[in-house]
């Protein structure tokens, strides 16, 4: 069985190298993640209608950079940008561009600073990657393969996943309905947090609670948004607070006690 395992992944490598055609989305010269000069981080927020890819960058040098601009690519060409007059150093922004199918897309963030321009190009988290059409064609020749390789070795293949897919559905029901457990965990980040709207205090009083207690999806996404607010150099201090007021507000309901908010 082991052997037949072997031969179906080293079959199904070479499908998949044929199958799957690489074209390049972003331009090639472009730094992924961060330079020198900048890093970025994007995600997509998706609406009703569209989708919004928020993307922050953050000058990591002690000089301020004269000019940024943040392009959203897409099939190769560029279908939104923005510009940013400057960036002080130590600083970072957010901007948040809108496209109709966030799919297939990157971020292209241009600085300049001093006459030099430095780039860097990131897939949005949240956004899917590839080629449907090519996606679909992979599905199908892996589907012919597993069949060309024999009915036992498909039903151990889907006995294995069934059997992983049910422990993770039986731990997952587990830690939901246990959140009484973490009660006083969730307690000691909002006292120690207590809404303050540094950037830096919530990420490591955030990090210790996610260290000692489960934290529901829900509440793990509304963090990283409000985490983006806070280190937003152009938000106000009012939104600032707003957005700190919303995640103590969502750990407060955990506790089941309900707390005043400072």
């Amino acid at each position: 069985m082991r052997r037949v395992r072997r031969a179906a992944a080293a079959v199904l490598l070479g499908v998949l190298a044929f199958a799957v055609p690489v074209v390049p989305a972003v331009p090639v010269w472009a730094e992924p993640g961060s330079s020198g000069t900048i890093s970025v981080e994007a995600f997509v927020r998706r609406g009703d209608r569209n989708a919004q890819v928020v993307t922050t960058v953050r000058n990591v040098t002690g000089a301020p950079i004269d000019r940024l601009r943040v392009e959203l690519w897409n099939d190769g060409k560029v279908v939104v940008a923005a510009d940013r007059v400057a960036l002080p150093a130590k600083q970072s922004t957010v901007v948040r561009l809108t496209i109709d199918d966030p799919e297939n897309s990157h971020v292209v963030v241009t600085a300049r600073a001093g006459g030099i321009e430095d780039q860097v190009a990131v897939p949005p988290k949240g956004a899917k990657a590839g080629d449907p059409e090519a996606g679909a064609m992979v599905v199908a020749l892996v589907t012919s393969l597993l069949s060309l390789l024999g009915v036992g070795l498909g039903v151990f293949v889907t006995h294995v996943t069934n059997d992983k897919r049910e422990k993770h559905r039986m731990r997952f029901e587990a830690r939901k309905n246990d959140t009484d457990r973490y009660s006083p965990a969730y307690r000691e980040f909002l006292d120690r947090w207590n809404s303050s709207i540094s950037s830096s205090h919530l990420e490591s009083r955030f990090g210790q609670l996610r260290g000692k207690a489960y934290v529901p999806e829900n509440v793990v996404t509304l963090y990283g948004e409000t985490l983006v607010t806070l280190r937003d150099a152009m938000a106000t201090t009012d939104a600032k607070k707003a957005a700190a007021r919303r995640l103590y507000t969502a750990v407060d309901e955990l506790t089941g006690t309900r707390a005043e908010t400072g």
